[in-house]
Order: C-alpha cells, then structure tokens, then sequence
C-alpha cells in the first residue's frame, strides 16, 4: 500500500493518513462514487446526516494533530541550525495508537438532504476539517455563495461524468492543506532556509517514500525523519550537510577513533548513526562498522535511509500500522 496523497511539492514537519466521511442519504449514488476510490483511502459513508455528525463530533475523531507540538531540542549544537521539533517522545506515544488514524480531515456531503442542506451541516464542523459540497444545477449559486464566505472549501457538480476523479485529486490535495496549516506554527520555527523548502531534498524524500511505501512521517530531530510504512516498519531518513560531518570527523579523531573509520567519513560516502554522542568515536569500539551508513549525496546535503533502527525503550511491536487500521475499518461500508 503507498499514500499517494504523501507526495507533494511541499514538504511539512509531519503526515499521517487520515479519514475522509463522505455523507449523502442516497446511498446507491454515494456507494457508486466511492467505487473507483484508491485503496489507501480510509473513508466512512453515511446516509443518515444526523448520524454522520454525531460520528463526526466524538472526541476520538477532533482534530488532534497539533498535539505533536514543537518540542525544545534537546540536541541543538552546532551541527543544528533550528532550535524546535517534534516532541519525538510525544511521536512514539502517538504511532502506537491507533487514534492518528481516526483523525477526519475532509467532509464529502451533498447539498439536498432531508432535515439538513449540506451548507448548514457543514457549520457544525471543525474549522480544521476541509469541506466539500456535492451539488445539483440548481443549487450551484447558493454553494457559490458559501464558498466566497468561507462556509465551504469547494463545490462539485454530481452530474460531472468525471466527478470521481476529479474528487480524489482534490481530497489528496486537501489531505496535504490539512497537514500544512496543522503544522503552521512549527513551519514558522523552520524558515524558509531550512533543508524542507529544498527541492532537490525534496524531490528525493518523495522518492524515498515511494520506493519504501512510506505512509506516515515525522520530523522528530532537526535532521531526521520517522518514516513508517503501511504494514509499520519503520525507518530514519537522516539528511546533513558537509559542514555538519567535519563536526563528526572532528570528534572522531579528538577521540582517537581507528584509522579507518576517520577514512570512512573523510570519504564522505558514509554517514554514522549511533545512541549517544560518544559511542561510536571510542577507541575501544570495534564494531564501528554496524553503525556506518552509505549515504546519497544532494549537492551540500549527505542523505540516508536507515532501516529499523534501535530506539532505547522503544518496542516495534507496539507499532499501530495503518494496514491494521484499515482491517478493522474496511473501505466502502454505510456506517449508518
């Protein structure tokens, strides 16, 4: 299973699939639409209006993104050239839940329906919650209205013969807002010079995450991803620059390290992961070779991909994958 909504121009600090509720009290039409859906979309159907919006309005469901909030970092030195992250300690909690998941991000629902018009229904959802109104040839100039005021995000004919593909790339791209404006105030942190807003960096973390099926990922250290793919395995996408690993070569020999593993860095077509910010460097160390990585190199930027590797006091059994999620939430059902 690949995310293909992960992949933009734009890279933010964090991303996780999230639901889309989709509501209209024709349920042969509502079905028929979700029919040609990708896969990885996690997506309840509703027929009942007042059902969907009690759904909707559990406190499982809220918007609860923002609680992986900027974190001091506890490594800033001057390899670092930005003081805040995720809480990566908050990231783990969170990757062992299942409630990221239950998250809703878009709102599908149909202007006519009994009891409730699909403008009015959308007043009872949250401002972060994207929201789209599914319209007849009559009702195109009231949706008109509520998309200039603010009321709703985007219209869409039902009559549109292309309205199933039309609407899967714009709950993609609504997928991607919803994680943009979520991480706001952490972008604000980063600034437009941070290694994010590099394309050439970015153009190879899509690539990344398309060869590994990445689904989720979090920026949990100034220079290091938590990627997880669907089935959650998971992996650190570490990216430095030439500057930062003369800080490395510099500790290795102000600790004396083998010959060869200064040769290694000098090269500069390896990269260290290690536990703490000794270990690797003492000379008692033999096994240097374990924590050694080949790395890609982007220009002034070192990239690496390191498969499953140890975190203290983290168990990977603990993981909540999203393959399990959506076993237990399968695609396509009326939820009532």
């Amino acid at each position: 299973m690949f995310l293909d909504s992960i992949i933009g121009e734009e890279r933010y600090p964090f991303f996780f699939p999230t639901q889309l509720i989709m509501v209209d009290d024709e349920k042969s039409y509502l079905g028929n639409l979700v029919f040609g859906f990708p896969v990885e979309f996690s997506h309840h159907l509703f027929h009942s209006p007042d059902k969907a919006l009690s759904y909707i309005q559990e406190p499982e469901h809220w918007p609860h993104a923002s609680n992986l909030m900027l974190s001091k970092c506890k490594y800033t030195d001057q390899i670092s050239d930005i003081p805040f992250c995720l809480g990566s300690e908050l990231v783990l909690k969170e990757i062992c839940s299942k409630r990221r998941f239950n998250e809703i991000s878009v709102v599908v629902v149909d202007y006519v329906m009994p009891h409730i018009d699909g403008i009015s229904f959308c007043k009872y959802l949250a401002s972060e919650i994207k929201r789209i109104i599914l319209t007849g040839m009559g009702d195109n100039e009231k949706a008109l209205d509520a998309f200039n005021t603010g009321q709703i995000h985007q219209y869409m004919l039902k009559a549109n013969p292309y309205l199933s593909t039309v609407l899967t790339d714009r709950i993609k791209s609504y997928q991607r807002n919803y994680f943009k404006e979520m991480s706001h105030h952490l972008n604000q942190y980063l600034g437009v010079k941070h290694v994010l807003n590099e394309k050439a960096l970015n153009n190879y973390f899509n690539s990344m995450l398309r060869q590994y099926g990445i689904v989720e990922y979090y920026l949990i250290y100034p220079h290091k991803f938590l990627c997880l793919d669907a089935k959650g395995n998971y992996y650190f996408f570490m990216f430095e620059t030439k500057d930062s690993l003369q800080e490395h070569i510099d500790a290795a020999k102000l600790k004396q390290a083998s010959v060869e593993l200064i040769d290694h860095l000098e090269d500069g077509s390896w990269f260290p992961h290690f536990h703490t910010a000794d270990f690797l460097y003492e000379k008692t160390v033999v096994d240097w070779q374990n924590y050694m990585h080949p790395v890609t190199k982007l220009g002034d930027y070192l990239c690496a991909v390191i498969e499953s590797p140890w975190i203290p006091g983290f168990d990977k059994s603990d993981i909540f994958s999203y393959a399990h999620f959506k076993a237990e939430q399968p695609n396509g059902f009326f939820a009532a």
